[in-house]
């Protein structure tokens, strides 16, 4: 998008999108796990700003080679927020799509569509979702960095919040 390259390449730019770019003129890092892009992309759907996270998922693609999750995760918060949960389950589906079997979609992803699935009452479908994020997970034991660890804290936080809430504290325990 013309904002993304003007902020980036054009004469008032300030932004290194890359660690290797970052210089005097270019001191502020926005690299693709920068909360930022959720933020930015949550807010644009809210406030009908639709197209303009359009643009920004694909101007980010181009600079990243994928998109970000952190711009997945706003983009389902966003979804979630107007409570439009078919494209909820349109996001989720297209960024399910948009990874490698062997690169699931991140705790922050599977954290806010699980929410969303309990907030619409579908126990078993958000209980799927979360055995699925923990047989992916359970591959890299050991391997995950803090950032995902942070991430599959809070999607277990999510699920045992529920679990106890509608007294299914057996379940919790599993």
């Amino acid at each position: 998008s013309h904002f993304l390259n003007e902020l980036s390449d054009g004469k008032r730019s300030f932004i290194a999108f890359l660690p290797s770019s970052i210089s005097a003129t270019k001191p502020i890092l926005l690299d693709e796990s920068s909360e930022t892009w959720a933020a930015v992309t949550r807010l644009a759907i809210v406030h009908g700003y639709h197209d303009y996270a359009e643009r920004l998922r694909a101007s980010l693609q181009k600079i990243f080679g994928k998109v970000p999750a952190r711009v997945w995760e706003g983009t389902l918060q966003g979804f979630v927020a107007l409570n439009d949960f078919e494209r909820v389950h349109a996001i989720w589906n297209m960024a399910t799509c948009a990874t490698e079997p062997e690169n699931p979609p991140q705790g922050e992803i599977y954290q806010v569509y699980i929410s969303a699935l309990f907030a619409l009452g579908q126990w078993e479908s958000a209980m799927h979702v979360f055995e699925s994020f923990r047989q992916a997970t359970k591959k890299d034991r050991g391997g995950l960095s803090p950032p995902q660890e942070a991430a599959a804290v809070s999607v277990y936080h999510v699920v045992l919040r529920q679990l106890t809430r509608k007294s299914r504290a057996a379940d919790a325990w599993n």
